[in-house]
């Protein structure tokens, strides 16, 4: 973000470091009311929620053509950061099976060093080529689309609960 805002946005370094600070203060009573929402209405529900604010985050940043604009992203940013890496280990670590939770987070560590590498990596590329960040930004919204597929197909806790239990009752 703060490459994509010098370069793009031509902003200064100063209005980059308020930027990432409206994350960063928004970003923690955002995933604490968001782990909040998530145990009211449903970890898979509220997860790919964020992904979708995601896909619309990326998507408005690619468009953005005014500081001003960038600064709402921004602010849906922090709304969505902090939350939906909490709430997708909370949900991970309730459909996981109990004796296989250290293979599966550590499972979980690799992909996300994976895509902390390749989403970057894509970024550069695409903007390496095009010579147009924009279409970099744009490009990082199969991401989101990829991981809501995924996620969407899981089933919620809720239902696996259940299905759980029906076992159960059958043996």
């Amino acid at each position: 973000m703060p490459i994509y805002a010098k370069v793009t946005l031509e902003m200064t370094f100063s209005e980059i470091v308020a930027l990432l600070l409206v994350v960063q203060l928004i970003g923690f009573p955002a995933a604490i009311f968001f782990g909040w929402l998530s145990d009211k209405k449903g970890s898979k529900k509220i997860l790919l929620t964020t992904i979708v604010l995601w896909a619309l985050i990326v998507l408005g940043i690619s468009f953005a053509t005014s500081k001003l604009f960038f600064y709402a992203m921004a602010i849906l940013c922090g709304l969505v950061i902090g939350s939906s890496q909490a709430i997708a280990r909370s949900w991970f670590s309730r459909i996981i099976p109990k004796e296989k939770m250290c293979e599966f987070f550590g499972f979980n560590g690799f992909a996300s060093k994976v895509a902390a590498t390749t989403g970057p990596l894509l970024f550069g590329i695409i903007s390496s080529i095009t010579s147009n960040q924009r279409i970099a930004m744009g490009s990082l919204i199969i991401y989101f689309v990829i991981s809501f597929m995924i996620f969407a197909k899981i089933k919620d806790e809720k239902k696996m609960l259940r299905s759980a239990r029906k076992a159960v009752e059958v043996r």
